[in-house]
């Protein structure tokens, strides 16, 4: 892209089976209403890609090696994601995983979704979804919660093989109607983690009261 130009995916970008390269240093990949399907997304150092504020941006199947910021934006994810970048949701932003055929949705790869600074943030699972966090993946944050249902609702599970760190102000909320821990949740660094609906835990549990600030555990 030259300098100052913006490319925009407003309809469907066809990227199965393909690895679309992108540097984004001297301008913006902006999907604007659109969906990106299959395929990896890649990029140099630094590359990012970006949302506008649509509740039809959608990545359906992709395995997505750039980082993201979503400010007061919806972003959803049809078919699972892999992500191997940070995601940074911060001011009420919102990622909506939907409910795919089988009933069976994945976060997979070795990324972080970070819970940011403002209003509260969401990292959702629409519909009669079980979502598996897989274990190679970090949610870290406050003021966030994790579950629950933004355009359709249901009975959803959440499987975590992952890590989700509560840390810093605020309260990190984990309350799907189902949540089965098989990995590691940790309350640090002065961090609230409040989970409801605790199903069956074969994971680690940890609260790092040796700290100056203690940190807390709420179980509903």
């Amino acid at each position: 892209m030259t300098a100052g130009g913006i490319l925009e995916v407003t309809g469907t970008f066809d990227n199965r089976g393909q690895t679309v390269t992108l540097d984004t240093s001297n301008g913006t990949f902006l999907v604007d209403g659109g969906r990106i399907l299959g395929g990896t997304v890649t990029g140099p150092a630094g590359s990012v890609l970006s949302f506008v504020n649509s509740n039809s941006d959608t990545l359906d199947g992709v395995t997505l090696n750039l980082a993201f910021t979503l400010d007061n934006q919806n972003v959803r994810i049809d078919n699972g994601l892999t992500l191997n970048a940070t995601a940074t949701l911060q001011n009420g932003a919102r990622l909506v995983f939907e409910q795919p055929g089988s009933g069976q949705a994945t976060l997979a790869g070795t990324g972080t979704v970070l819970f940011g600074n403002g209003a509260q943030t969401q990292l959702a699972i629409d519909g009669t979804t079980t979502l598996t966090i897989g274990p190679g993946i970090t949610l870290q944050g406050h003021n966030a919660v994790i579950g629950g249902a933004v355009f359709t609702g249901g009975t959803e599970t959440l499987i975590n093989q992952g890590t989700i760190t509560a840390d810093g102000a605020g309260t990190l909320v984990v309350e799907p109607n189902n949540f089965n821990n098989q990995g590691t949740v940790v309350a640090t660094n002065g961090g609230t983690l409040s989970v409801s609906n605790f199903a069956p835990n074969t994971g680690t549990i940890t609260a790092d009261v040796g700290r100056r600030h203690p940190d807390y555990w709420q179980l509903h």
